[in-house]
């Protein structure tokens, strides 16, 4: 694997998230493994041993390790949320998608009957705004 340059593994659903980062910095030579979720996961040592291995095809290429915990008041109820609080490298969704991810789940979480008209004006906004921007 000596071209791979970016790498992540996610996932998400209520309450959990979690992704596992790869990334090489050309231009310091170096390479970084990040852990980041809503729970602490330490890396194995045969797993930091594998990941050196990868690092070690690329000549004096030193690997960092990161772990991040996501601070205890992220609420994590849906896709969108594992999104947004991971703060994943690559986009997965297009922003107007994430939104009415995070808006729907809102909305079925919500008990409030008058919360749909809120969604629909709110979603009639951005669309709006999006093609003022255009």
């Amino acid at each position: 694997m000596p071209r791979l340059k970016l790498m992540e593994l996610w996932n998400g659903r209520a309450r959990f998230a979690g992704v596992f980062q790869y990334q090489i910095f050309e231009s310091d030579r170096t390479a970084k493994i990040t852990w980041r979720s809503t729970w602490d996961l330490p890396l194995e040592p045969r797993v930091l041993k594998a990941w050196q291995a990868v690092v070690s095809e690329r000549v004096d290429c030193k690997l960092q390790v990161v772990t991040e915990i996501l601070d205890a008041n992220v609420v994590i109820t849906s896709y969108g949320d594992a999104i947004r609080y991971l703060m994943l490298l690559n986009t997965v969704v297009y922003p107007v998608s994430l939104w009415q991810i995070q808006k729907e789940t809102a909305y079925q979480n919500s008990t409030n009957p008058g919360t749909d008209r809120l969604v629909y004006r709110d979603l009639e906004a951005l669309i709006c705004n999006a093609a003022m921007d255009l």
